[in-house]
């Protein structure tokens, strides 16, 4: 009994810890670092727009990684053209690496990812992407 009461309480600890560390949810870009111009682009384009505080990300759990700028006050071309660049990418884990195509895996941007609380850190050798979840 004993045993079984152990097995029971090391899946579930495992289940949590799998689940937390799931990229999929609402994702807000906190910054975009650039390794090797020490430039955070994220930071600069609301400097110039201030609208797109309110661009999220989604990360859906059938592989699609999509921009919603549905409630930003940005102007409506600007949305547009902004959800159909992202309209095509697909992300996929592969162990602690979160790859993203609009090419179904034909050609890959790949992180390696991590995360610390509400925050998801996507970092390859040029840039360090910083996410806060939001509900």
């Amino acid at each position: 009994m004993k045993t079984k009461q152990i097995l029971l309480l090391l899946f579930s600890v495992f289940s949590i810890n799998i689940f937390a560390q799931s990229p999929v949810g609402k994702w807000k870009v906190e910054s975009y670092w650039s390794n090797e111009y020490k430039f955070d682009s994220h930071k600069a384009l609301l400097s110039s727009r201030p609208c797109a505080a309110d661009i999220f990300y989604e990360i859906s759990e059938d592989g699609k990684y999509r921009l919603n700028a549905s409630k930003s006050s940005c102007d409506e071309s600007y949305k547009k053209i902004q959800e159909k660049i992202w309209s095509k990418t697909k992300w996929r884990l592969n162990e602690k690496t979160i790859q993203l195509s609009s090419t179904d895996f034909a050609v890959t941007k790949d992180y390696v990812i991590t995360f610390s609380g509400n925050k998801m850190i996507w970092k390859n050798q040029w840039d360090t992407i910083t996410y806060s979840r939001i509900n």
